[in-house]
């Protein structure tokens, strides 16, 4: 139970005007070209994304995905003005779970595609084609049941669009609550069933890679 209000405990220190952690937001209102930063190049690119359908977005998600290779570049800081070990910290302090089944599992299950992810969200409930209610059914049973969270992507892959990007539209705006489809189904679950899965927690493995000698909000030193 808190005993101080959270505005106190993180808000008020981190919006503070002169806080060094909006390091990467001054001048800014988005994240575009975070991955030109330095804080950011201490981790380097999504290249893993790649593997994802985003082989031509790499520059792009890494820009979306800034606030992750910060917290990477955190677990891989030494701080040169502290002395502190992120590594040592994130290893024996960080409560960490995998994030891409329990997080996009919806898109990875429709190949990315956000007008599939609608299309069984809105599934009615008295559907007539007995394969598309068995689908949209299946779908959202396997969203309750296997993932701990469901992720509204704002990035596409192959050029389809992402759900997050329909939802803004005329005509989606209610795909996430609509009345009389499966959207109510899930919305039902979120609320009143309990997953029986336990939360696994990850155990960060050894990658041989050097500690990223520099502060939490200044850049290694590179040699010119």
């Amino acid at each position: 139970m808190l005993h101080t209000r959270l505005d106190r405990l993180f808000w008020n220190p981190l919006m503070a005007p002169d806080s060094p952690y909006r390091e990467l937001w001054k001048g800014r209102t988005n994240a575009d070209g975070f991955h030109k930063l330095p804080l950011v190049q201490d981790i380097g690119l999504a290249e893993g994304m790649a593997d994802w359908n985003f082989r031509d977005k790499i520059r792009e998600m890494t820009d979306y995905l800034a606030h992750m290779f910060v917290a990477d570049r955190t677990g891989n800081l030494l701080d040169a003005s502290t002395g502190w070990n992120g590594r040592e910290f994130f290893e024996n302090k960080v409560f960490m779970m995998e994030g891409i089944y329990n997080g996009v599992l919806g898109a990875i299950r429709t190949n990315f595609d956000g007008h599939k992810q609608a299309e069984l969200f809105t599934a009615p409930l008295e559907e007539s084609d007995t394969e598309k209610r068995q689908a949209a059914e299946d779908f959202v049973i396997e969203m309750l049941e296997k993932s701990h969270m469901y992720k509204v992507c704002h990035i596409s892959a192959d050029g389809l669009p992402a759900l997050g990007d329909l939802v803004k539209n005329e005509g989606f705006r209610d795909v996430d609550h609509r009345l009389g489809t499966f959207d109510e189904t899930y919305r039902y679950g979120t609320v009143h069933w309990e997953s029986t899965r336990e939360v696994e927690r990850l155990t960060r493995q050894p990658t041989g890679e050097e500690l990223i000698r520099a502060t939490p909000t200044e850049p290694a030193r590179r040699e010119s």
